[in-house]
């Protein structure tokens, strides 16, 4: 794939925060950052620990994640990320530092004694995601007036960790308004995008809970966090705190046979880009284009 602009915007204001694309800036990365596979004969343990032999051998890529929005704009954090792959599946490493622990719960319901009803609280969890190139342009930018698909990994502190699995989503960009639910931004050409991130087909690891109608405890979850299933369960994650890093591992078939996900030929190269967050929506830092290859076996 021919990428001619190595520009980045916050993978994560529009997927993980609900925030306002039209308040990230871009930023020019000074080369491209590159990602080789190492293929292995033995995967990864899926546990969040950095220790299996796989890891020890894989090639690291080390860069800072750029805050793009918000509290986070003109800040970093170092990451590092490896990839491994078998005959039949990849697996991919992320460590980023964060100096807390946030994965006991994200935006909870509140009882408010004076108004006698539940508000949102403000805790907000952990998460990191991976997006690669599935159909059309992938230029890491969530507003560049083009028409494309991208394949999304989102690993969760609080709603996808505990099950063993990350989100797999899609996100659709169109320059002209698509059927069905999207929300239209500002582009960086000035023209109108619309921007669909429905789930993966099957079941999601979350679901919203509504607020109780009447006192039902101080603090609730707003969430019910249960086993994904159909495409919805292609993505194994799961991540350890520890000493002021994240660990995140990541594994998926290299073709699932869905039609929502990337399938990954060895002989190929891809687009792709890595996001942390620091309690979702608090923060959001982003690489610019990685671009993933395959080592020969």
């Amino acid at each position: 794939m021919m990428i001619k602009k190595e520009t980045v915007v916050s993978l994560m204001a529009l997927s993980l925060a609900g925030g306002c694309a039209t308040h990230t800036p871009e930023f020019r990365q000074s080369a491209p950052l590159m990602l080789k596979a190492k293929h292995v004969q033995t995967l990864p343990m899926i546990d969040g620990a950095d220790n299996d032999e796989a890891w020890k051998i894989a090639t690291a890529l080390n860069f800072n994640a750029i805050g793009v929005w918000g509290a986070s704009l003109g800040k970093s954090s170092k990451v590092t990320i490896k990839s491994v792959y078998t005959d039949s599946h990849v697996a991919f490493l992320v460590r980023w530092e964060d100096a807390t622990r946030d994965d006991k719960t994200h935006k909870p319901w509140v009882w408010n004694v004076e108004k006698k009803t539940y508000e949102q609280g403000k805790e907000q969890e952990d998460a990191m995601a991976l997006a690669f190139e599935h159909t059309g342009p992938f230029t890491a930018d969530m507003l560049s007036p083009v028409d494309a698909v991208w394949d999304l990994w989102t690993w969760k502190a609080t709603r996808s960790d505990p099950v063993g699995y990350a989100l797999d989503k899609t996100h659709r960009y169109s320059t002209t308004k698509p059927e069905g639910k999207a929300k239209e931004y500002p582009s960086r050409a000035g023209m109108p995008i619309w921007i669909q991130r429905p789930d993966d087909k099957g079941e999601s690891t979350q679901k919203s809970l509504p607020a109780p109608s009447e006192y039902s405890g101080e603090v609730l979850p707003a969430y019910a966090i249960k086993e994904p299933a159909g495409s919805g369960a292609d993505v194994r994650a799961k991540g350890k705190w520890e000493n002021g890093y994240w660990t995140v591992e990541l594994l998926r078939k290299l073709n699932t046979g869905h039609s929502d996900d990337t399938a990954f030929d060895p002989a190929q190269t891809y687009a792709m880009a890595v996001a942390v967050q620091d309690r979702t929506g608090d923060m959001d830092k982003s690489s610019a284009i990685v671009r993933l290859s395959f080592e020969r076996k």
